[in-house]
């Protein structure tokens, strides 16, 4: 399974003045610009900090409880850092803000809960509640900056010490949100490709010799191992043999670009248009085997999709003619951890 750097690190950081670089770049094959997943706080005079991870922190102008401080020490992969002790001892005068994203690596479109922003984002008073939020501390007002930008989710909560806070207390927490930095998501090596975990073995390659028509990006994702794609064959992705010898409890899942992005065909009839995560109950349950197989008691879930300008198609494929709802469910939960890169 993945492990994001930095977990289980506290970054306390007292009234120092440096820059924080996302390392963003391109990766060669794509347009869209990656980042380093991170969600962070640029260190500003009179703030302090607290990392959780890769995907969430904290700035106050208070101290943070050790409760919170030893949470950063036992996070987990993918777990997030809410500074909830803080935000219950915070003084009349103090102000925290808490940010993070879900997911280091997913594009995300903005969506009536998380509206287009840029960042730095802007506090809207309109959202703030006095005992208005599941869980609130007393005494205490918490207001809400849920957006998307620079292609992420984002969860922003500010709070105050007070029911009432002035104009300059709220002028300090836009000062807070000031200092927000946020990475565009983390590259995984190939625009289409699957999150690591625990339990699964991916495999993800863009042929870049042979035929040119085969020089699009796949991935595939077994719950069992394969043998490491070699380009002896084209198109990439499983071998007829790596499905022959499934065994009756294997699943793969397969996700392929079959044409060009700038292709005139290439939102094609046959193709809808989508979004991850992909649901195997929209795809089709096709039966026996095909040419270069040599068994026929082979099934697959077969759906041909555009996602973000690309259009692929997605196969689940099981060593049984009639797969359970069990090893359909395995093929989902795989699948729910398909990233799929903007064709643009």
């Amino acid at each position: 399974g993945l492990v994001l750097a930095g977990i289980g690190i506290a970054w306390l950081i007292l009234d120092q003045g440096s820059s924080r670089d996302t390392g963003a770049h391109a990766t060669v094959g794509s347009s869209s610009e990656f980042g380093d997943g991170s969600v962070s706080f640029q260190p500003a005079s009179g703030w302090t900090l607290l990392q959780g991870g890769t995907l969430s922190a904290c700035i106050t102008t208070g101290p943070f409880t050790s409760t919170d401080i030893r949470q950063t020490r036992e996070l987990l992969a993918y777990e997030l850092l809410g500074c909830r002790a803080t935000a219950a001892a915070l003084l009349p005068v103090d102000v925290l803000v808490t940010a993070w994203a879900y997911d280091p690596y997913a594009w995300a479109k903005p969506n009536v809960n998380f509206p287009a922003a840029t960042i730095p984002p802007t506090l809207d008073p309109s959202s703030c509640g006095v005992a208005a939020f599941e869980g609130q501390p007393p005494s205490t007002t918490e207001c809400h900056v849920w957006v998307e930008a620079n292609d992420r989710l984002l969860q922003i909560t500010v709070w105050f010490g007070t029911e009432s806070p002035s104009s300059a207390l709220l002028a300090t927490a836009q000062e807070g949100l000031d200092t927000l930095v946020v990475s565009e998501p983390a590259s995984l090596g190939n625009d289409i490709a699957f999150e690591p975990a625990e339990g699964w073995h991916d495999q993800a390659v863009t042929p870049t010799s042979g035929n040119p028509a085969w020089a699009l990006p796949v991935a595939w994702t077994s719950n069992i191992p394969l043998p490491i794609y070699s380009g002896a064959y084209l198109p990439a992705g499983p071998s007829n043999d790596d499905i022959a010898n499934l065994p009756q409890d294997g699943v793969i899942v397969s996700v392929s670009q079959y044409i060009p992005t700038d292709s005139p065909s290439s939102t094609d009839q046959g193709s809808v248009d989508d979004a991850v995560p992909l649901q195997l109950s929209d795809a089709r349950l096709l039966h026996g085997g095909w040419e270069g197989l040599s068994v026929g008691d082979v099934s697959q879930l077969y759906m041909r999709v555009v996602v973000d300008g690309r259009p692929v198609v997605v196969q689940a494929f099981f060593h049984t003619t009639d797969p359970t709802a069990d090893l359909i469910k395995q093929a989902q939960i795989a699948l729910n951890r398909l990233v799929i890169v903007p064709a643009s």
